[in-house]
């Protein structure tokens, strides 16, 4: 009986054993990310890798195609073929934290990036990395489509009164403080924006017409400059548009308040 048991618990084990390590190979692995109709990345083809060590640890590289590290975290989570990453990267306007999540099946990558200064989120797509496969040579930065039309100077168009201001934005800020969006304009009409959502970022890179403008501020982090773009309608005192970002490709909603001067800017 006690041989009998005994071999009942090692063939147990060698089964929990194998299971392990067959979700290992299941999620261990470098995936090349694709871009989708929702995300543009800034570099061409990036590589995920997600391994193990021997005490079963997992870690994640964020690499450009031809093989330079970009980001690097422990903070991954797995769950059989299921897995978060999180990383972390310094910026002009505070920490940013890019959450990759997702699951593999069959070597095929699907989930989301989010991040954390905009609560925006894109669609995560990639597939595991073929043994023979050559890194890109080429480091050279996505430019990407669908910029802001640059405004006609000699039509001269009248300045818009309504779109000067400072907006309170209904958004998250790294302070107890909401975002807030100042559009101004010198004597000369030309315009300029101000950002403060926990640091304050400046930039003279901004466009109108009539009661729609937009502007483009450019935030250093570690994985170099990206550019962020505000852009929309003001409409008595509502602000409507978007928020996009270069880096991931991401686009969030944008929504905000011409500010009172007696307005106190708190989160509750």
């Amino acid at each position: 009986m006690t041989k009998f048991l005994n071999q009942v618990l090692c063939g147990a084990g060698l089964l929990a054993l194998t299971a392990s390590v067959s979700v290992f190979a299941e999620i261990e692995g470098t995936y090349i990310l694709e871009d989708s109709e929702e995300s543009r990345f800034k570099w061409r083809q990036p590589e995920l890798t997600i391994k193990a060590d021997d005490e079963g640890q997992y870690s994640a590289t964020l690499k450009k195609g031809s093989g330079e590290v970009l980001l690097e975290t422990s903070d991954v989570e797995v769950d059989q073929r299921e897995f978060k990453a999180v990383f972390t990267m310094s910026s002009t306007l505070g920490d940013l934290n890019v959450t990759f999540a997702g699951s593999v099946v069959d070597g095929k990558m699907t989930g989301t990036i989010s991040e954390s200064m905009f609560s925006s989120e894109v669609k995560l797509t990639g597939d595991l990395q073929a043994e023979a496969h050559i890194p890109h040579q080429e480091d050279t930065e996505i430019v990407q489509d669908g910029d802001a039309p640059v405004s006609d100077s000699s039509a001269s168009p009248a300045i818009d009164q309504e779109i000067v201001g400072t907006f309170v934005l209904d958004s998250k800020s790294n302070s107890r403080r909401k975002p807030e969006l100042t559009i101004d304009r010198d004597s000369d009409g030309e315009y300029s924006a101000t950002l403060s959502a926990g640091a304050v970022t400046e930039t003279d890179d901004v466009e109108w017409d009539g009661d729609e403008f937009s502007a483009t501020f450019t935030i250093s982090t570690k994985l170099g400059d990206m550019a962020i773009t505000y852009a929309g309608r003001v409409d008595q005192g509502n602000l409507s548009g978007t928020i996009t970002e270069d880096m991931y490709g991401s686009e969030v909603k944008l929504v905000g308040k011409l500010k009172n001067d007696n307005e106190t800017n708190t989160i509750d």
